[in-house]
This record gives structure tokens, sequence and C-alpha cells, in this order.
């Protein structure tokens, strides 16, 4: 009866009263003018369509680099898929004598700096090319402009413009990037997967930025008669307008600290605020997720290294996959920045008397180096080990042959 006097009054919604920007730059001390943590996937969506432009689409690759988890994870997984770590000598046929393998192993090896490479393939990884010039500086995209000739449907970059400079140089520079033919400029790596992972990454740091807020209330005081009606949490902004209730009627919200001992009325109770991504949510995020591998073109449990769902021919799969797209990665490496750099110190060697004599067949498969890269192991060695052996046995595969399968 007395529920019923009460609702002349207006309903009681002290729940209903929370600012949530109030919340926000109380938590993060920010303002609206002065704080953002959102990027345009549209944005990056117009960027890649236009390739031989730079500009944003540089930029928000090294931010999101460093921010996005997936995108970390593919520089670690492309890092550790094509460099060792440590000097590592070039490979030849066995048609090349010993004493002339032993001495181009040891040029390579004063000339090999590992923490150069590893930073140049990382260059690559997020800005998508570089120049080096004969002194070894280092020129980012950002910081040269290319001059191209030819027809408008297929241009071909014919100098650089370094700097300031109005004067394009093609002479004592050594450009490296993944250029499609046609086009001045190289898309990073990671290129394709910035709008996903701009899209996820702003998902993300919304709901933790409202789940941080919130958390600053433990729990708040919520009526549990049936004959009130609480109304729902979280105004957008201000405090909620109810007609026919005065300031004065109006009761303000008390947060409860962790560990307080709250003294409630007849009728209420202590309630948890619920917050967090729901199910469409988390599978808005997945769906990201699968996008940026896709684009990535690694398998999602390459990149998240989650193993935990899936049979063995799946995860095995998925690491033939990883190991392909690795091989392409690192084959392009070795094309396009390890190869011409040994190929200019060993011209200088031979010129300098620094190697064995040897005659034109040798040379020319001097010229011809392989390097064996990182050894990534299966899901499980031992199955594949059994596997090779079954081969042997059938006839299949020679000894020599599954021991080499087992060793690269």
């Amino acid at each position: 009866m007395f529920g019923q006097f009460r609702r002349l009054f207006g309903t009681e919604s002290r729940s209903a009263e929370i600012d949530a920007g109030a919340l926000f730059a109380a938590a993060f001390q920010f303002t609206g003018t002065s704080y953002s943590w959102t990027t345009s996937p549209a944005l990056l969506v117009s960027s890649l369509s236009v390739p031989d432009g730079s500009g944003a689409l540089l930029l928000e690759s090294r931010r999101l680099a460093a921010t996005s988890p997936l995108l970390r994870a593919y520089r670690n997984v492309i890092e550790s898929g094509v460099l060792t770590g440590e000097p590592e000598p070039p490979t030849f046929p066995d048609t090349v004598p010993e004493n002339i393998t032993t001495a181009v192993g040891e040029m390579w090896m004063r000339l090999h700096d590992c923490d150069r490479e590893r930073d140049l393939l990382d260059r690559c990884i997020v800005d998508g090319e570089f120049l080096e010039l004969d002194d070894g500086t280092i020129i980012p995209p950002d910081g040269f402009e290319p001059v191209t000739a030819g027809p408008k449907w297929l241009r071909e970059v014919v100098g650089y413009k370094i700097g300031t400079s109005s004067r394009a140089r093609m002479a004592g520079l050594r450009y490296v990037g993944d250029r499609p033919a046609g086009t001045a400029r190289a898309l990073p790596w990671i290129g394709p997967a910035l709008p996903s992972a701009a899209g996820l990454l702003n998902t993300r740091t919304g709901a933790a930025h409202g789940l941080g807020s919130l958390a600053k209330i433990a729990a708040v005081i919520a009526n549990a008669s049936p004959d009130r009606i609480t109304a729902n949490v979280g105004a957008r902004s201000g405090l909620v307008q109810q007609a026919g209730v005065t300031e004065e009627q109006r009761q303000p919200i008390h947060a409860l600290p962790v560990g307080s001992v709250p003294f409630l009325r007849s009728g209420e109770a202590v309630d948890r605020i619920e917050a967090g991504p729901d199910e469409t949510a988390r599978k808005y995020e997945a769906q990201l997720e699968r996008d940026i591998a896709s684009a990535l073109n690694l398998p999602l449990s390459e990149l998240l290294s989650d193993y935990s769902s899936g049979s063995f021919s799946n995860l095995r799969m998925a690491w033939q996959d990883a190991e392909r797209e690795i091989a392409r990665r690192r084959t392009w490496w070795h094309r396009h920045y390890r190869t011409p750099l040994y190929l200019e110190a060993l011209s200088s060697a031979f010129a300098a008397g620094r190697l064995p004599r040897m005659n034109m067949a040798v040379m020319a498969q001097l010229k011809r180096p392989a390097w064996r890269g990182p050894v990534r192991q299966p899901p499980q060695p031992e199955k594949e080990a059994q596997t090779l052996g079954l081969l042997v046995d059938k006839g299949i595969l020679t000894a020599d042959d599954a021991r080499e399968q087992l060793e690269t």
C-alpha cells in the first residue's frame, strides 16, 4: 500500500544517475577535446586503395604495429621464421670444394650483422620499403620520393628524391621493398590487415575503458522491493530527467568501495554492476581476428599461440600453411636483401685475392647461395619421425631423404 503512494513521487532510480562521460574523465584524467583512441578503418581502406600514396597509411601502420597484439605477433612469427638471430653461413652444392666453401662462409660471417638485418626486416613488415645508401645510411619511406616515367598504366621508377633534394638519384643506393609492378610505392606486409586490426583495437580499447571506469564502482545500492522499478544502469550524459521529481527528492548514487559494509534500508540490496562484452561482441571480435589472420595469410592459431582446440590433423595443416607463408617470405628476403649484399662482398673479396683459386663453374655456383634458415618443429615431432620411417619402409623415400626432411 505504501509503495502505491511512493509511485506518486516518481520512480527512484539512483543507479540510473551515472554520467558515463564524467566517469571516463575521472578515471583517465582526459577531456573530450584532448583524448581519442579511435582509428577509422575506412580511412585505412581508402589509403590501401591508392598504393602510391603513403601519409596516413604509413603513420597508422607504425602505430598499429606497436599496439595491436595480433600484428605484433605477426612481426615475431616472421622474424623468428626468417632469421636465426645469429650469423648464418650460406650453403652450396657438394660440387663446391670444401676450402672454398669455408673461405666464403667466413667472409659472409664477418659481414653479417644480425641486429641490423632484423631491424631492416622489421622495416619491410611495418613500412614496406626503404633505401640503403652505400655508406650504410637507411632512408625510411617518408624520407624519399620515387620518380616515375613511362605510360600511365605501367609506371617505372627511374630515381629517388631523398629528403628535400630536388634532384633524383639512382646510383649509390639500394632499394629494398615488396613493390608490385607498375606502382611507385610498396605496401607494408601488414597493410592488408590494418583496417581489421584498427576495428578490433578500437572495439577492445573502448570496452576496456568502459570496464575500467565501471570498475571504480564496486557495487551500488539497488532496489530489491517488487513495488519499485529500477532504471537501467548507465546514462550517456548528465542526469536522467524524470517528470514530477524535484531535485530535493532525487537521491544521489552511492558507491561502495571494496571491503565496505553498507547499511541498507528496508527493501534495498547490494548489487554489482554487470559490464563487459556480450556474446554478440565476442563473436564480432572473433570475426575480426579471423579477417586479420586471412589478410596476413597465417593461421590464427599461429598468431594467438592457442592450440587448445582442434585435432592433430588441423594443427598440422595450420603448421604447414604457416610454413609455406614463412618460406615464401624467407625466399623473398634472401633474394632482395641478402643475395645482393653477398654478391657485392663476393666480388670485392675475389678481386682482392682473398678467396682460393677456382674455375668458372665453381664461381657460378658461388653466385647462387642458399641459407637454410630457422628450423620450426612440427606439432608432434615423434609422429613426424614415425611417418617418415613408414615411408622409408615402403620404399617411397630413402633414408637420406628422410633424414634431410627431419633436419630441415
